[in-house]
């Protein structure tokens, strides 16, 4: 019972930072996509505390929906080589989300009991969902085709091992051989050819390869050394090291080191202005942007109309038809209504990011209802100025016109 207690802990943290991943780098921030994951997420916490097992088929449910998502914005090159591997992560969702769903209903899938089943879906996330991702986005950044040809290199290994466990020993151990060389020679080159070599990326790189390095090392001794110890205390060897590595070390690791390159080449290559586009005669929004204006102690946001020649000037805001009563553009993008109050507390840091992190718990549309109620009837409740707002001779910097 621990043993399937430790796999479904870590599969549980696959689950919520996959679809983050996936979100980012290929689909686009999907609103719809995040309130889905997170409605999902909430459903199989309730599922697991009311003993509802059914409630788990949420999940499959919820990789679907991400597929045909992603199938939505890509359906103009949907059959070309790259963009079939990018879909592979997406494939492994299924996989991974359907041995969950039998795991949890001991349904024996290819005759996989619990363990092994929760076992496969950890697999199935971190090193399909979650390596393939990273990998998929490595080729759509830099078109190196050894990342497209791994992509389905390492699905073809991964239904080696999966069809071989039960049936052709031999073929498993093709699969195992198979991951073993592709995994760490991608983050090796990975490693070689960062882009920004700042100091968090190279760690997270090279400790994401050293973990890998040593999972691989244990599953050639699993396949090929007759006297590897099977069990530990009546726990599965493999499963208590090789998978908690992976889940906790290699992927987590890999992910950081692309997001802080990511980050690093933004601020090496991008002006970063951030800016709030307000409503200048309503009460409530002037006193907002009063209040920001004090509690932005490093002078990170700047501030301009919402009927500016600015607003007006950026695509986004016309392809968006922004008319919210307040709208923040930071790093290229245009955040409206809820989003845009959360992105404004991560860019104020300190103890506003907590608020900012605790709002993107809840689902967007959610929040958007009760912010386009307040929004509605705001100058009812709160008043309208009769002439626009003006700043103070010492923010006037602030403001752009």
């Amino acid at each position: 019972m621990l043993e399937i207690l430790i796999l479904k802990l870590l599969l549980f943290v696959g689950l919520i930072i996959a679809p983050i991943q996936t979100n980012h780098f290929f689909l686009k921030n999907s609103r719809a996509y995040s309130d889905a994951h997170k409605i999902a997420i909430y459903t199989l916490l309730c599922g697991q505390f009311l003993n509802q097992t059914f409630w788990f088929f949420i999940w499959p449910l919820f990789c679907l929906f991400g597929f045909l998502l992603f199938l939505r914005n890509e359906y103009k090159t949907i059959f070309s080589v790259p963009c079939v591997a990018f879909s592979i992560p997406f494939i492994f969702s299924l996989i991974s989300s359907l041995w969950m769903v039998s795991g949890i209903l001991d349904l024996r899938l290819l005759g996989y009991d619990p363990k092994w089943s929760f076992y496969a879906a950890l697999h199935g996330c971190f090193l399909g969902w979650l390596f393939v991702g990273s990998i998929a986005f490595l080729y759509k950044r830099e078109s190196r085709k050894i990342y497209l040809t791994s992509c389905y290199l390492i699905f073809f290994c991964f239904l080696l091992v999966a069809f071989g466990i039960n049936g052709v020993p031999f073929i498993k151990r093709l699969g195992v051989v198979g991951l073993s060389l592709i995994l760490p020679i991608l983050i090796a080159d990975y490693l070689f050819h960062l882009k920004v070599k700042n100091s968090s990326s190279v760690l997270f790189a090279a400790l994401s390869f050293l973990s890998l390095v040593s999972s691989m090392i244990l599953a050639l001794c699993n396949e090929f050394y007759p006297g590897f110890p099977r069990e530990i205390a009546g726990k599965s060897f493999m499963a208590m090291t090789h998978g908690i590595m992976n889940a906790i070390i290699t992927i987590p690791c890999l992910t950081l080191s692309l997001l802080f390159e990511k980050r690093r080449t933004l601020h090496q290559t991008k002006k970063h202005d951030s800016i709030i586009f307000f409503d200048d005669i309503c009460v409530l929004c002037s006193r907002t942007v009063q209040i920001l204006i004090k509690l932005d102690q490093n002078l990170r946001l700047k501030y301009s109309s919402l009927d500016g020649k600015i607003a007006k000037s950026l695509p986004s805001f016309r392809d968006k038809n922004a008319k919210e009563s307040v709208v923040f553009w930071s790093n290229g993008v245009l955040h409206t209504r809820t989003d845009a109050v959360i992105h404004i507390l991560l860019t104020l840091g300190s103890i506003y990011s907590i608020l900012g992190f605790t709002l993107k718990l809840f689902p967007l549309f959610v929040l958007d209802l009760i912010y386009d109620l307040i929004a509605k009837h705001r100058y009812q409740i709160f008043g309208k100025r009769e002439t626009c707002f003006l700043p103070t001779k010492e923010s006037k910097d602030r403001f752009l016109t």
